[in-house]
């Protein structure tokens, strides 16, 4: 029977060179391991935001630059074109925000975000259908609207919204163009500022990924 080994001969065995690194190299690598697959989890947490936020920005980009192209030609081409033509980055965007919202409910347990981006995709649709409208009152519902999602009585700009809604009294190269051009540019920008703040939220809150990657590291 061979003898059982007692606390000094197991010391003796750990205090070994072979021994010791043998275990030290065995520690690092599931230390490197461990570090290794946090940083891929962060990484690819930090991928799926930026990702988000790329496509919400180019998604409403393209919104608000055919609504602009709209504007622009309102006064040299029939009602009729200007409406077709926005027919399509309208369509677009509509399908656009149906999943992006998902998205945002799926990869954040909280749904304040989804919540604030049904409200910024309803005014971007609502400011996008106004630049083809052209009877007093359509227009008037759809600048309400958008007072009522934004506040844009109580915003910073000075925006006329009697302007944006009476916009057949804008004569090309009259005294009202700049003060209406103005406020349509100012409705975009508090669109915008909603927008990049949707953006820090989505990059400051922790992702479901974040929080499974999280837990699987503390097991």
């Amino acid at each position: 029977m061979e003898p059982i080994a007692t606390s000094s001969t197991i010391s003796e065995f750990l205090a070994h060179p072979l021994v010791v690194v043998l275990v030290g190299g065995l520690v690092a690598a599931l230390v490197g391991q461990y570090l290794a697959a946090s940083w891929e989890s962060r990484r690819s947490a930090l991928e799926q935001k930026h990702l988000l936020i790329a496509e919400m920005a180019e998604q409403m980009a393209k919104l608000f630059s055919a609504a602009n192209l709209a504007e622009t030609r309102r006064d040299t081409i029939a009602p009729g074109r200007i409406c077709h033509d926005l027919v399509q980055p309208i369509q677009d965007c509509t399908i656009f925000g149906d999943v992006f919202g998902a998205k945002l409910r799926a990869y954040y347990h909280a749904p304040t975000l989804a919540d604030e981006w049904e409200i910024i995709f309803e005014a971007a649709y609502t400011f996008a259908h106004l630049s083809g409208l052209f009877t007093q009152q359509e227009r008037a519902e759809h600048v309400e609207r958008l007072d009522s999602l934004l506040d844009l009585t109580g915003s910073r700009f000075a925006i006329d919204l009697d302007l944006l809604v009476n916009r057949q009294s804008v004569e090309p190269g009259g005294d009202l163009e700049v003060p209406f051009a103005r406020s349509w540019r100012m409705t975009r920008l508090v669109i915008e500022e909603r927008r990049d703040q949707l953006a820090r939220c989505i990059l400051n809150n922790r992702s479901e990924l974040e929080v499974a990657a999280s837990l699987l590291h503390r097991r």
